[in-house]
């Protein structure tokens, strides 16, 4: 009963004095060291913080480079061989890189207090009493400058995230606004590409850029890569615009469906796409080339350069390009001349996804092949005209092509040998005397649909023998007009 006595008499002891030492030791030197804890986390923080911020010790996101998709057809969004801007990745990188070594450090603080207390080793009672009340204190300081390294990570975070925000929200900005600049502008001046592939002859306001280390571009624009300029793998720095990276021919263009090298002039003059079509027989490829021809010579003659950019036959269409420069003016004309047997087969018509850009039709009617003209000649009529004519504009509405914005001519070919079948009574000169014959020769209601469904109609006769008034030069030239190319006459 005694020693029970006696043991309780020693633990009560034991905890005042715990509490003596508590009272006379540890309170003093936690006042101290809870504050010193709190001032070493809060600037320890901030200066490891900003120390791997200035080094700029993190490890650079690598861009993606064109051995991992060599072909840039088939690319992934996004991956460019390009550095992206220090806004782009590498201040996300940065903050965790600060952020993983803050984190340590307040790590190794927390082992060498648990180290200290292993070394310490076990004190029994009543030894324990003083002992135990003294691991408040580096138990205290550990707290204390764990919150502190928090609170100065915080700040920092503040103060390194709104400045990093405000440059990246003025980033964003100014790449918005440059990238609708470069739109608007695009647009203003009609530029765009024409893929000279007769099995491809897409149309693109954003082709890929090649630099002039063999990689491929598939976006340059204002963006994560830089808002005024970016930087290639292989160290070279490219605009971040189309028209920039063009000028002076500083960078090749490449069409982004088929990687062929687009044509001179892409991008930077007005592009105009052209479609001549009609029946089997009517002419088209004719009036195609021999219009193409007259306008080239036009330019020639008022002093003007031409250069014939490509002649390619498809197996759904024949394409051809010529470049045109007088005075301060240029143009990219494309010819597509969409053969009979195309306008006459579903499969291969199905294929001119190309109607959908195109800034103006050419419907070539075979004048003789209309039934008072044929039966002259003796022959049955030919192909009606009004078949190929809904077709062709069925294919555009299919593709949500707006026709009220788009330019129709309608030409009468053979004028030569119409003259000869029905000698003065052919069509009066000018449109309406085209459209008024064409009307009486049973036509009136193909004429009826072409005046209500396209935004302008003009009617021609055109002949191969080149006669002026004739030309089908003239065709073409309207056409261009209404593109807002005006050409010299």
């Amino acid at each position: 009963m005694a020693a029970v006595v006696n043991g309780g008499q020693e633990y009560v002891i034991g905890g005042l004095v715990a509490i003596v030492v508590t009272a006379v030791l540890v309170v003093p030197m936690l006042l101290v060291v809870v504050p010193l804890g709190l001032l070493l986390g809060t600037f320890g923080s901030l200066a490891i913080i900003v120390a791997r911020l200035a080094t700029g010790a993190a490890p650079t996101p690598r861009p993606v480079d064109d051995a991992v998709a060599a072909d840039p057809v088939e690319g992934t969004p996004g991956d460019e061989p390009a550095w992206r801007s220090y806004l782009g990745a590498q201040a996300i990188g940065d903050a965790r890189d600060a952020g993983t070594h803050v984190k340590r450090a307040a790590s190794r603080l927390w082992d060498g207090v648990r180290e200290l207390r292993d070394n310490a080793g076990y004190t029994e009672f009543p030894d324990s009493a003083v002992v135990a009340p003294l691991w408040l204190v580096p138990f205290g300081f550990g707290v204390a400058t764990t919150a502190g390294a928090a609170v100065g990570s915080a700040a920092s975070g503040v103060v390194v995230g709104g400045v990093t925000g405000t440059m990246w929200t003025a980033h964003r900005a100014a790449a918005g606004a440059l990238r609708l600049g470069s739109t608007l502008d695009t647009r203003r001046r009609g530029a765009g590409a024409t893929c000279v592939n007769p099995e491809c002859l897409g149309h693109t306001t954003t082709p890929i850029v090649q630099c002039r280390c063999g990689r491929f571009h598939r976006t340059l624009r204002p963006g994560a890569f830089g808002a005024f300029r970016r930087r290639c793998v292989c160290g070279a720095l490219l605009p971040t615009t189309i028209a920039g990276a063009v000028a002076r021919g500083r960078l090749a263009l490449r069409c982004p469906w088929c990687n062929d090298e687009l044509p001179p002039g892409s991008m930077i003059d007005r592009n105009v796409r052209l479609v001549v079509t009609g029946a089997p027989g009517s002419g088209v490829s004719t009036l195609a080339d021999a219009g193409l021809h007259a306008v080239m010579e036009t330019v020639t003659s008022s002093g003007g350069s031409v250069s014939r950019t490509a002649g390619a036959t498809g197996a759904a269409t024949r394409c051809t390009a010529a470049r045109l420069v007088w005075g301060r003016r240029a143009a990219v004309v494309t010819v597509l001349d969409a053969p009979g047997a195309v306008v006459a087969s579903d499969v291969e018509l199905a294929r001119l996804h190309l109607l959908r850009d195109v800034s103006g039709i050419v419907l070539v009617i075979d004048a003789t092949a209309l039934p008072r003209p044929a039966s002259k000649l003796g022959d049955g009529p030919g192909a009606d005209p009004e078949i190929t004519y809904r077709t062709i504009a069925g294919r555009l509405r299919d593709d949500g092509v707006d026709l009220r914005k788009l330019p129709l001519a309608i030409a009468l070919s053979k004028a030569d040998q119409l003259d000869a079948v029905l000698p003065g009574r052919g069509p009066a000169p000018g449109s309406a005397g085209v459209q008024d014959w064409l009307a009486r020769q049973g036509q009136r209601s193909l004429v009826a649909a072409a005046e209500r469904d396209f935004g302008a109609v003009r009617y021609y006769l055109t002949s191969a023998d080149g006669e002026s008034d004739r030309s089908p030069g003239a065709v073409v030239a309207w056409l261009l007009r209404r593109a807002g190319v005006r050409v010299p006459t």
